[in-house]
């Protein structure tokens, strides 16, 4: 089964995340730290992606706490990009980490996944402005991430990058 790389990120707070999230998508793309930053450092020309390691086992918690997918993609907001691209392994930091060969256009990105659980319990606490607010937010997200023919996905489900790498080579053998 061919796994897809899954870029994600976390401590940006709901509101902040959809944000980044939204213009990421309108801007073309994710893009490398150069880019971002307008820096000029080969040490950032790559985009951190996520990518299961089958040689691991995901249910010991040793390995499940060296692993990005804990840190950036499980119950985070992330995106669900194409096996296609240009991606090496980073031997290192995390057990499944991959990095990408410069910039990640719209065209390589074919999902994107949201906490959606943790987003209603979080609006819950919020006064009706606030709450009315994340759920403008969150619909832009939406809106354009539809716009672009990406498929939505929630994080919050226990094992979703297994079941949505099955579901995405299901959809491609057809």
């Amino acid at each position: 089964m061919e796994r897809y790389y899954y870029h994600g990120f976390d401590h940006l707070g709901y509101e902040d995340g959809i944000k980044f999230m939204t213009n990421i998508i309108l801007s073309g793309g994710i893009k490398t730290r150069n880019d971002v930053a307008s820096l000029n450092d080969d040490s950032f020309e790559h985009v951190c992606l996520y990518k299961k390691n089958d040689d691991y086992d995901y249910s010991d918690e040793k390995n499940y706490y060296k692993s990005a997918r804990y840190c950036y993609i499980d119950k985070c907001m992330s995106f669900v990009v194409s096996p296609s691209i240009d991606a090496e392994r980073k031997v290192g930091s995390y057990i499944d980490e991959y990095r990408s060969i410069g910039n990640i256009p719209n065209s390589k990105i074919v999902g994107i996944a949201i906490p959606f659980e943790q987003i209603y319990n979080y609006s819950k606490e919020l006064n009706p402005d606030g709450k009315k607010h994340l759920e403008e937010l969150l619909k832009r997200l939406i809106d354009a991430a539809t716009t672009f023919g990406f498929s939505i996905h929630n994080s919050d489900e226990e094992n979703f990058t297994d079941k949505l790498d099955e579901q995405l080579n299901k959809q491609v053998n057809k």
